[in-house]
């Protein structure tokens, strides 16, 4: 039987939360093709200049060139290969540069979870899908929270994507227990049939900057080999951890407001109608940057005794956030909140630094600070791992 066969008899059992399978692509794209928020965001993405004063006629143009992109797609794999196209673009319109590194320390035949670090909703996982496919190499399993599923169309984008879904929003501890249980079993049902999984290192994104690994996302991974403890996940799959690194964050301004939301109140934050959509859409087409992505070592070949899950948190940790990058508007954000900003006239003409300091000074003083954390952090938890604490800045 064909390994794409095999995988869906094998992940029958989670039909509410897996990847599209093959024989499922065509009436999807058919969907997508007449979707209004589709078209509208590739109007936004294709011309971002023009958009607003031909918008019936840029409506039109993008129908058509989704009709001739996706003809002639019937698997997950043409449908990702045409996919590409796109996030070239992307790359090479909305960021000033993309590297990776550390690929070569996993193989394709490896049992992986990559677990990385999580600033954009969306390309944080197809930075290194990317990277994979720039190599020629086997895509992964993308773990999603059902939160972003709201949306028909992006539900439907992201699941043809190999995303699966990450049920959080259920409640009592039994229902919530049940959840988590199927994601760790479609993810070892995933691993043992050859796919590689992406998730991220807790739950939502580091809205202010601070990376680190939430323990109960390790637990979560170790319900599936339950029997064996949580030495059965360390010693069946890898563990790699993955780091990337925005120079500029086009999400960074919304955050803040977020930030400053529940600050002011104990309520929880009630999102937007579409909150999530914008944000994906946010990043996708906001200038970027910069952008770095390091793989790490599996955490298993470390010189270290990994026995609990708070030893694996902090073994991914030491590597997650060392292999950030800091770049001049980190710096600069580090040495501004410390009142040492005046230390970095070097860096004067950098593009990147200079727009960064003038959304800093346009943003409201009563949350400005909110958004100079988020790159401020990413230094101060760089020396927070070298001082080997978890206390987090002020």
């Amino acid at each position: 039987m064909h390994c794409d066969a095999l995988l869906a008899l094998r992940l029958s059992d989670f039909e509410d939360i897996r990847p599209y399978h093959d024989h499922e692509v065509g009436e999807v794209l058919a969907r997508l093709r007449s979707s209004p928020e589709i078209v509208d965001a590739l109007v936004k993405f294709q011309y971002p200049g023009i958009a607003r004063w031909i918008g019936p006629l840029a409506r039109i143009l993008a129908r058509s060139k989704l009709a001739l992109h996706f003809d002639g797609i019937n698997s997950v794999a043409a449908f990702q290969d045409r996919l590409s196209r796109y996030f070239e673009f992307m790359v090479n319109s909305t960021t000033d540069g993309f590297r990776y590194t550390g690929l070569d320390a996993v193989r394709d035949d490896e049992p992986t979870i990559f677990i990385s670090n999580h600033r954009d909703i969306s390309l944080d996982s197809a930075f290194l899908n990317y990277a994979l496919f720039l190599e020629g190499r086997r895509t992964l399993h993308i773990a999603i929270g059902d939160n972003l599923f709201s949306n028909a169309s992006a539900s439907d984008l992201m699941r043809l994507n190999k995303g699966f879904v990450v049920k959080r929003n259920v409640t009592g501890r039994k229902a919530m227990y049940e959840a988590m249980r199927t994601t760790s079993n479609f993810i070892r049902e995933s691993v043992h049939m050859g796919e590689q999984v992406w998730i991220a290192q807790r739950a939502g994104r580091a809205k202010d900057g601070f990376d680190r690994t939430d323990p109960a996302l390790l637990k979560m991974l170790a319900l599936a080999w339950r029997d064996e403890g949580f030495q059965g996940l360390v010693k069946h799959v890898r563990l790699v951890p993955v780091s990337i690194s925005y120079e500029l964050d086009p999400c960074d301004l919304s955050k803040a407001r977020e930030l400053y939301a529940v600050d002011r109140s104990d309520a929880p934050y009630i999102k937007e109608e579409e909150e999530d959509l914008k944000s994906i859409i946010t990043g996708l087409t906001g200038h970027k940057g910069r952008v770095r992505l390091t793989v790490g070592e599996p955490i298993d070949r470390i010189d270290c005794d990994i026995e609990t899950v708070e030893d694996a948190s902090l073994a991914l940790d030491q590597q997650i956030v060392a292999n950030l990058h800091a770049f001049p508007t980190h710096e600069w954000a580090w040495r501004e909140s410390c009142g040492e900003a005046q230390g970095i006239e070097a860096d004067n003409g950098n593009a990147r630094l200079e727009a960064l300091k003038s959304r800093y000074l346009k943003t409201p003083e009563t949350y400005r600070h909110l958004l100079l954390m988020q790159y401020a952090n990413l230094v101060e938890n760089k020396c927070a791992i070298v001082a080997n604490t978890d206390t987090p800045p002020a």
